[in-house]
């Protein structure tokens, strides 16, 4: 990525996140092709993580097709989590090795907690529909880049996806309408 380009890429996720704040680079040379940025958005009282140059990579979408993905995870801005660049980072380089794209109703479940003194287990992969539409897609790279928003999920949850898939869990979250940046809700109700 050229310097103008990454300008305005950075500026796509400014438009749409809030202020750039800090970023995060592992100092392996394998995982030096992306970063984790943060932003911050007062205004909503939200802190967004985003992979920033994942999207250098083609990862397939299906037999034929390719795209471009960067990865998006959203808490309240009360919450630390220092541990989220470093989950942000294992995942990238995941999805980077197995070279096929992460897809809406997948659920990455690394078996244990994924925040300390949370109960979440797993991040189940969705469009980010709490951030502004125009953020979705970057149109800049060919193929164009889709986010792909990592929210927290409980072990009941991840169930409830195995058991009855994912467009249940999705009707679930809209008929119930938790508040998914809040690292304190509760899990859904399975019956509801």
């Amino acid at each position: 990525m050229n310097d103008n380009s990454a300008d305005e890429y950075l500026a796509h996720f400014e438009r749409s996140l809030g202020t750039f704040s800090e970023s995060w680079r592992k100092s392996d040379i394998d995982t030096e092709h992306f970063q984790v940025l943060q932003f911050c958005d007062r205004e909503s009282e939200r802190i967004t993580y985003v992979t920033f140059g994942l999207n250098r990579f083609e990862l397939a979408l299906g037999s034929n097709r390719v795209g471009r993905q960067e990865l998006v995870v959203g808490i309240g801005s009360s919450w630390d989590q220092p541990e989220i660049p470093g989950l942000m980072n294992s995942i990238g380089e995941s999805v980077v090795h197995r070279g096929r794209a992460l897809l809406r109703g997948e659920v990455l479940d690394p078996h244990g907690r994924i925040f300390r003194g949370y109960n979440f287990t797993a991040f189940y992969c969705s469009s980010p529909v709490y951030f502004p539409r125009r953020f979705e897609v970057f149109h800049g790279t060919t193929p164009e880049t889709i986010m792909v928003w990592l929210i927290p999920i409980f072990s009941e949850e991840v169930q409830c996806i195995r058991e009855r898939g994912w467009p249940a869990f999705e009707e679930l979250l809209e008929s119930q309408d938790p508040n998914l940046l809040d690292l304190s809700r509760v899990p859904l109700n399975m019956k509801g």
